[in-house]
């Protein structure tokens, strides 16, 4: 979901089975207690405004995350929400509305950084030697 005020990204989180890695925390070595229901990630970069905007953005979307409890969905969903400039003076009500919708919008499977639509990409300039128009000159320096 996106907006001039935030972009949310919604993923579906991988189900831990007994003894998978999931839910295990490598780098300590010790096993971490599943967390059921919905995760929000917030993130304002550096471009956005200074640490004073920044962190006002931050504490606004907490807000209106904590006011929205009622609807969140159920699923073990993972939300990373994005804020924009807009949202230091955009009204709550509309910041609000985005949230509903990014509640509602489906989540997505897989790694969200692969696109399974594309073809991938062949090398510097996009295609194979026949298509360019080179020319190919006689080694010998014959004719």
């Amino acid at each position: 979901m996106h907006s001039s005020r935030m972009t949310v990204q919604v993923m579906q989180r991988a189900v831990a089975t007994k003894g998978s890695d999931v839910s295990s925390n490598k780098a300590s070595g010790r096993a971490t207690e599943e967390i059921r229901g919905p995760r929000f990630g917030l993130t304002v970069t550096k471009k956005t405004a200074n640490a004073v905007g920044r962190n006002r953005i931050r504490r606004r979307l907490r807000g209106l995350l904590s006011r929205l409890k009622p609807f969140w969905p159920q699923a073990d969903i993972d939300f990373v929400i994005i804020g924009r400039a807009e949202m230091l003076t955009a009204k709550a009500d509309v910041i609000e509305a985005d949230l509903k919708r990014a509640f509602s919008s489906p989540p997505r499977q897989g790694n969200p950084r692969v696109r399974q639509d594309r073809a991938p990409k062949r090398g510097r300039g996009g295609g194979d030697a026949r298509s360019r128009n080179t020319t190919q000159q006689d080694p010998t320096g014959g004719s």
